[in-house]
């Protein structure tokens, strides 16, 4: 990933503007969300999920949406060349999630299984940080795919804004994670109750919220601010 010249820098910032638009981000998001991939790596095996984990046990439930994930994998790099954020972090998920069944005892697997979701989270973030690809760079493409015919996109600054992206996220799930561990020592059980609320779908809407402001305000500052460095 090389760095830009000022003709390519102008081309980019003028695709960039071009996307910005909200109407085209909104039917881009829309049609990824109602999309097939979408369809066979996510909303498939939450189905699976649901229903062997209702009608038998959890065991079952990891193993099937593991097998499933791993069929996704299989046809997403074969069939369709690409690499799916989606399956690969169903697949990972299963894994650690069918080894603390397996070689964590009930009782602490029940106390402490805040801690390891957001430990399994932080390994599924290094894990696609070492391999290169971003979560949340993969998150943005599949929703939107134009962001793949951005000239912007072969540019160094663009891989390293969600390469920062991501280490927000790790270091948000590390921190969540010391939250809840001082809580649990030094709070009561209600107190800690409040604690998992705030911990639960609030915390996932901001780092959501985060990871969509974060990249179009260091974009911003890249094209209307000029910090970059031309050939």
């Amino acid at each position: 990933m090389g760095r830009m010249n000022s003709i390519e820098f102008e081309e980019a910032k003028k695709s960039f503007e071009t996307y910005e638009g909200p109407t085209n981000r909104f039917a881009m998001i829309m049609k990824s969300l109602l999309g097939f991939d979408l369809i066979l790596s996510a909303y498939i095996p939450i189905v699976i999920f649901s229903v062997l984990n209702s009608n038998y046990n959890l065991t079952a439930a990891y193993i099937a949406t593991f097998f499933w994930g791993l069929f996704c994998q299989l046809y997403f790099h074969f069939v369709k060349k690409i690499f799916d954020p989606i399956s690969m972090i169903f697949l990972v998920y299963s894994i650690c999630k069918l080894a603390m069944l397996y070689f964590v005892s009930a009782k602490i697997l029940l106390t402490y299984s805040s801690l390891f979701e957001c430990g399994i989270y932080c390994i599924i973030i290094i894990i696609l940080n070492l391999l290169d690809k971003p979560i949340w760079q993969l998150f943005a493409e599949k929703a939107s795919p134009k962001l793949l015919e951005w000239k912007f996109r072969k540019n160094y600054y663009y891989k390293k804004i969600w390469k920062e992206v991501s280490n927000i996220w790790l270091i948000s799930f590390v921190i969540k994670a010391v939250i809840i561990y001082l809580s649990m020592k030094f709070l009561t059980s209600k107190e800690l109750g409040n604690v998992y609320i705030i911990m639960g779908t609030p915390f996932a809407i901001i780092i959501i919220c985060i990871g969509i402001w974060y990249p179009q305000h260091r974009w911003m500052k890249i094209f209307y601010k000029k910090e970059i460095n031309f050939n």
